[in-house]
């Protein structure tokens, strides 16, 4: 009894928590929104933000539902509106093949257009230093042979993997609620979600690690919704090591999923008490850490006969160094890099050993900071991963010059207003559900979102890490959305047995 009125202590501390960080969040993207430079834009936000808020306070609830339940009667309108939103977000991703597109510098690009042209990697030390680089220049490669390489190609992988995401997404939500209608709903919000579109046509792998988190999130609820059943729990622990290579494959973010993954076993071995759980956990947790591991030894030793050279085993050594960094707040600096390219030649180009050194001397930088100026530091990063996923068009504006003025705001705006509307719903659902005791799948997204924000503030600040909790929020965001109409709905998702 005293180690169940913990664990139900433990959880409303743990949801608690998040209320605090998502009204933190927020409250930082509203300041960063409203740092725009065209009037014009200002007096959009303000004039949303306005009729948002008559409509919280003076649209009634009724009216909304009498809109929804119309809908629902009238299959023709459902099928159309999804045609619909699905076709604009085609459009919108395709909209940016008419301005220019430059690649400063672009590692995958670069490394992509080489291996493409003349099948060697133009800049394979890069690869060396980090591997994980290697798989979606693979990727990127594999498209160029189909389509040319271009700014086409570029977009159509990211499509291509943006609309799994999609699937992912209404699946979960589906399997959540069981109902089709929001499943369909979800999958298309993601769709033509701002962030999602922006990162679409840029170069980078984001989109793909957002639906390997999916992918793993979808297998570690229908894991854990059974986890009593032996044979299934072997099958899923083993479905969801090879989708935690995968993602490390793309980003090495895999082991604050792992951690994850055994914090929440511990919680409903601490909640249930049965000693078959015990067993099949312990089983499942082994499977996990084991083949994750094989399976990305192998790909490591692919990557390295693939550039002919030892690839890099201390990946965050340099993120963490750069983040440890008080002067630059933790960001990019040319101190640093000229630093990292001093190592490289004083050890001839043993990257193991170079991103070693460099770990162990960003440890030595935070030990070395007093308390107040790491507290400090760390305030300082926050502000800048929460807030500036809204200047998300600062990547656009490296790849598209041509993109400026009132297009330059617009786009930023759009997804400070994204974010905002998204984390505004996910911090609803929270609030609402405060006072649920129990450690269930909800518990598990959140421990999530915990572990990824405050591992990427030890780590070198860019805005698009913050890009990596959007999958997590956006499923609070529609269980909120959900919950604001249907308050009938149950805020509990059980596991460990058939869900609430």
């Amino acid at each position: 009894m005293i180690k169940q009125t913990k664990l139900s202590l433990c959880i409303r501390l743990l949801s608690t928590l998040f209320v605090v960080l998502n009204v933190y969040i927020i409250l930082v993207n509203i300041i960063h929104i409203g740092q725009v430079n065209s009037e014009i834009v200002r007096t959009l936000i303000l004039i949303f933000l306005v009729a948002t808020v008559i409509a919280i306070i003076y649209i009634p609830k009724t009216f909304i539902m009498r809109i929804v339940n119309y809908i629902k009667n009238y299959k023709w309108i459902q099928i159309s509106a999804i045609v619909l939103l699905f076709a604009c977000g085609f459009i919108l991703r395709f909209w940016f093949l008419q301005f220019e597109f430059v690649a400063v510098f672009d590692p995958f690009i670069e490394n992509a257009t080489s291996l493409f042209q003349s099948g060697e990697f133009y800049h394979a030390y890069y690869i060396g230093m980090f591997p994980f680089y290697y798989s979606y220049i693979v990727l990127l490669t594999a498209m160029f042979k189909i389509m040319g390489s271009g700014l086409l190609a570029i977009i159509l992988l990211n499509t291509f993997f943006d609309l799994i995401a999609s699937c992912l997404m209404g699946w979960l939500i589906y399997q959540l609620k069981q109902s089709p209608k929001w499943a369909y709903l979800s999958a298309c919000l993601w769709w033509i979600c701002p962030v999602n579109i922006a990162f679409c046509v840029l170069a980078l792998p984001i989109i793909i690690v957002n639906a390997a988190i999916l992918l793993i999130l979808i297998i570690s609820y229908n894991m854990y919704r059974k986890i009593n059943i032996l044979w299934r729990t072997i099958g899923l622990s083993a479905l969801l090591a090879l989708s935690l290579a995968f993602l490390d494959a793309f980003r090495p973010i895999s082991i604050i999923a792992v951690i994850a993954i055994v914090l929440y076993h511990v919680l409903l071995l601490i909640r249930t008490g049965k000693f078959k759980l015990v067993l099949n956990s312990l089983i499942s947790i082994a499977i996990i850490l084991m083949l994750s591991r094989v399976i990305g030894y192998g790909w490591q030793q692919v990557v390295n006969n693939s550039t002919g050279l030892p690839t890099n085993e201390y990946k965050s050594g340099w993120n963490i160094y750069v983040g440890a960094n008080y002067d630059s707040h933790g960001r990019y600096n040319e101190d640093d890099d000229g630093y990292l390219g001093k190592l490289i030649t004083e050890f001839d180009r043993d990257y193991s050993e170079v991103f070693r050194r460099l770990q162990k001397e960003g440890i030595e930088r935070y030990m070395e900071l007093e308390l107040e100026n790491i507290a400090i530091l760390l305030i300082n990063k926050s502000f800048q991963l929460a807030g500036d996923n809204v200047n998300m068009v600062d990547s656009l504006a490296a790849y598209y010059p041509s993109l400026n003025g009132i297009l330059y705001d617009l786009i930023r705006v759009s997804g400070g207003i994204c974010w905002f509307i998204i984390l505004s719903l996910s911090l609803y659902f929270i609030y609402k559900r405060r006072k649920y005791e129990l450690p269930d799948f909800i518990i598990f997204i959140n421990i999530l979102i915990f572990g990824y924000f405050f591992s990427f503030l030890l780590v070198e600040v860019r805005s698009r890490y913050f890009v990596v909790l959007l999958p997590m929020f956006f499923i609070l965001a529609m269980l909120g959305l959900m919950k604001s109409l249907r308050p009938e709905y149950n805020q509990g998702f059980e596991v460990g047995g058939k869900d609430g």
